[in-house]
């Protein structure tokens, strides 16, 4: 009784970890899928060159550069990309409706990022 029982607390967190991953996914495409300036590049393709052609030298030791999500409202994320240049993270952040499809960036970075330019 209890192994079953605990088989079903398990597939639960298995389902509700897929189901947010999911819907992570959509908002950080959302992101990724933007144009990055005028170049006919997407964000998602281009970022790690933008950086570099801005000056800002990516390192890659302590952790590798990432997307990542935020869930903070029914259909609202925060999106980020982190980076570590130098010693410290550093990351272009956006708020994404999933729902209307709104985009807007959260720092300097992220307006950089979007407008191709530093």
């Amino acid at each position: 009784m209890l192994g079953a029982a605990l088989l079903c607390i398990a597939l639960v967190a298995c389902m509700g970890f897929f189901q947010f991953r999911s819907r992570a996914g959509d908002a950080i495409d959302m992101v990724r899928s933007l144009e990055l300036g005028r170049t006919g590049t997407t964000v998602g393709d281009g970022i790690l060159d933008y950086l570099k052609d801005s000056g800002i030298e990516v390192v890659s030791e302590g952790f590798k550069p990432a997307w990542g999500a935020e869930q903070v409202g029914n259909n609202r994320w925060i999106v980020n990309f982190t980076f570590e240049e130098g010693r410290q993270a550093t990351w272009a952040s956006w708020t994404v409706d999933t729902r209307s499809g709104k985009i807007a960036p959260r720092n300097d970075l992220a307006r950089g990022v979007q407008r191709g330019s530093r």
